[in-house]
């Protein structure tokens, strides 16, 4: 049985051999029935050890854990999107929670880009459910959007157009707050960014993407917003051009 010998290396100390490990558990969870994972209680032992590893402060150990982390999950509760008379919080509600906690806490730029990397890919798994923690989510957007590196901030920009996608119907009550840090970001990238040429594109990118995206969700206010500051701040106006787009379509139809 291999399952003895993999938790002993991912509870080591030595970040090699818990990689080694935490491998090993990929390996299992793709190759190995779910059914059979659940006997004897053998995904419930493997979920603490995962637990674990969350509070890791190495970036990669971080990074393959909470990776590890959604296949243990996937075996152990149902399908959070799949709805019944009422949608109770699951140890995925305690994952992501840990999740948020760490970006909120965490100090190192590496750490933060992982964090940030993950959680666009936990949000569509949890659908509906992440609406939960809309106001912790669009808080830690809020800081990070300020001071993390043109890498992180290209992950904070996806998991945003992840979370605008997962959560639509709740997004208008949002719309406002989320619509101000994108333009604050869109502005600086566009006059003061000192970036790499490619990267600064890939922002601008990400950022009009978010842009149209909440511009979909909510239409009618963020359409007057971006019509008014494409009119006082000329410079910006190119990227609002599928609102007009948009507008040409509706009066054609």
């Amino acid at each position: 049985m291999i399952l003895p010998p993999m938790l002993l290396m991912i509870d080591d100390y030595n970040a090699p051999s818990i990689l080694s490990g935490l491998t090993v558990c990929e390996t299992l969870f793709e190759l190995v029935p779910k059914a059979e994972v659940r006997i004897y209680n053998r995904g419930d032992v493997i979920f603490d050890a995962l637990l674990h590893k969350l509070y890791s402060q190495d970036a990669e150990v971080l990074d393959k854990s909470l990776s590890c982390m959604l296949s243990c999950l996937a075996v152990l509760e149902r399908d959070p999107k799949k709805a019944d008379h009422l949608r109770l919080t699951t140890r995925y509600d305690q994952i992501f929670e840990v999740l948020l906690s760490n970006v909120s806490t965490s100090t190192q730029i590496p750490l933060r880009f992982v964090l940030w990397k993950n959680l666009k890919f936990y949000v569509p798994v949890m659908g509906i459910t992440s609406a939960r923690y809309l106001q912790d989510i669009f808080s830690h957007m809020e800081h990070d959007i300020e001071v993390v590196n043109d890498k992180t901030l290209i992950e904070i920009l996806q998991s945003l157009c992840a979370v605008m996608q997962a959560t639509q119907v709740r997004i208008p009550n949002h719309a406002a707050r989320i619509l101000k840090f994108l333009l604050q970001n869109l502005l600086y990238t566009v006059r003061e960014y000192p970036s790499r040429k490619s990267l600064k594109q890939k922002v601008k990118e990400e950022s009009v993407l978010c842009l149209k995206m909440l511009y979909d969700c909510d239409s009618k206010f963020v359409g007057e917003i971006l019509t008014k500051i494409s009119v006082q701040e000329t410079d910006l106006a190119p990227f609002f051009t599928f609102i007009k787009f948009e507008s040409k379509i509706n009066q054609t139809l």
